[in-house]
């Protein structure tokens, strides 16, 4: 099976990837041996399926949502009501 992880190394760096291995708990053993802690790991497939199912097919910009935050701020500000 493949296993996507993230896990960090000796100093704290993130690392990202796939790894073989039969269970979820060999793929943990052969990173640890690599000297990573490992944060987060799953299967593979149940990633691309959960990918699959999000109803909403992208992530709204962080710019995007600045100048929302920003506009409903000068709305406010100037007294316009919310509801």
């Amino acid at each position: 099976m493949k296993f996507q992880y993230e896990a960090r190394d000796e100093y704290g760096i993130r690392k990202t990837g796939i790894i073989e291995a039969n269970s979820i708990e060999e793929a943990e053993d052969i990173l640890k041996k690599q000297g990573l802690t490992v944060v987060n790991i799953q299967i593979k497939s149940l990633e691309e399926k959960q990918k699959k199912r999000s109803i909403f097919k992208k992530k709204v910009k962080e710019e995007d949502l600045a100048i929302f935050a920003r506009q409903l701020g000068a709305m406010i500000g100037a007294g316009i009501g919310i509801a």
